[in-house]
């Protein structure tokens, strides 16, 4: 049995038909009994209600699961609550959460017990994280060196339109300083504080790109030993403004990101918070399907060695992660822990086995001389 938390939501709706399409036993999960109902769309006789705060009621709307789904967000908010129940109810967990703050929250709080109880705790198994940690493994995996110099993996996406979810959650890690991996250590760093010139899969082609704090820098370290790991995500097409903009972002991050973080712990984040939560929620439309790329890179020396990753619809390749994941997970009994993506599937299969179901395109790892670059 799989429950999925937070499935009245656009991402949990496009889990929960997944598991259908995959035949798989679910139950829907959330806070509102009528808005499950409404996500349910005939799928799924099996609906519970438990709010995110009430320990008990989550344990006890879990203890039938082998798997728990969260996808209930903002994950830095609610989400540790829904790992702690999933625990005490003895099961697997998985999230879809892109927030690296609240990834290493629970590598660091929840490693040693989930280890003690042979259960398994994949944070970020979505479009956003998953796909980045696989072809980072990919990558690195290629230069077949014990250690890496840098391990960077750049985003780039066109035509996103947020779900509410994912808008408070951009909303809660605004004006938190992320973190880059340096020499055995997390380093917490300004959003924007690095630059990087990409050269993404067509239809993107190069783009300059300015670090950002995706949770590969808590993942990849696990399983890919480097000195340095940093996450980056395009600015937009390449044109002079672009440019410019990643000349002036690492001068002005050090100074802008303090000042926002003390701006939403004032009303005005409230304020902003109540917004986003009061308006209307609109699921993307078949016709706005968000198109990405991801390029990971890792080098040692003059070698590079490249992993690519794009296609569309990020909401339905993070479901199907989702569910790969839980199915995997559902009979597990040997693992244990806080796991990155790339520990619980090996990083080329689940790549193409995502890529199959969705149409991806994949460029795996090719390794060559920085003087070829040139």
């Amino acid at each position: 049995m799989i429950v999925i938390y937070g499935a009245s939501g656009h991402t949990g709706s496009l889990i929960a038909e997944a598991l259908f399409e995959h035949k798989l036993e679910f139950a829907m999960a959330g806070r509102d009994l009528q808005k499950l109902e409404t996500a349910a769309a005939g799928r799924c006789q099996d609906l519970r209600c438990a709010l995110a705060n009430d320990h008990q009621a989550l344990v006890q709307i879990f203890e039938d699961a082998d798997v728990v789904v969260n996808c209930a967000g903002p994950f830095g908010l609610i989400g540790e609550s829904v790992v702690r129940a999933a625990l005490e109810a003895d099961c697997h967990y998985i999230d879809t959460t892109g927030e690296q703050d609240f990834v290493r929250s629970i590598y660091e709080q929840f490693e040693s017990s989930a280890r003690a109880a042979g259960r398994v705790i994949v944070n970020a198994c979505a479009f956003e994280v998953a796909l980045g940690d696989w072809a980072a493994h990919a990558a690195a995996a290629a230069l077949d060196a014990p250690i890496a110099d840098s391990i960077t993996v750049s985003y780039a996406v066109e035509n996103m339109k947020p779900t509410k979810g994912t808008q408070l959650s951009i909303l809660d890690a605004m004006g938190k300083p992320g973190y880059r991996w340096d020499d055995d250590r997390w380093i917490p760093v300004s959003p924007g504080a690095q630059r990087l010139e990409v050269d993404y899969p067509e239809p993107f082609g190069p783009r300059i790109a300015l670090s950002f704090p995706s949770p590969e820098v808590i993942t990849v370290p696990r399983h890919s030993p480097a000195k340095h790991v940093q996450t980056f995500i395009s600015l937009g097409q390449d044109n002079p403004f672009t440019r410019a903009a990643g000349m002036v972002a690492p001068v002005l991050a050090p100074v802008l990101t303090p000042l926002l973080g003390s701006l939403l712990r004032t009303s005005l984040g409230s304020i902003a918070e109540s917004t986003i939560r009061a308006a209307e929620s609109k699921r993307p439309s078949d016709g706005q399907v968000a198109r990405f790329a991801i390029v990971a890179e890792a080098t040692l020396g003059d070698r590079v060695s490249r992993c690519a990753v794009a296609g569309e619809d990020i909401y339905r390749v993070s479901a199907g992660i989702a569910c790969l994941a839980a199915e995997r997970l559902q009979n597990e009994g040997e693992l244990g822990g806080v796991l990155a993506p790339s520990e619980l599937f090996p990083a080329v299969l689940a790549l193409e086995e995502i890529a199959g179901q969705h149409a991806l395109f994949i460029e795996l790892p090719a390794t060559i001389e920085r003087s070829e670059l040139t």
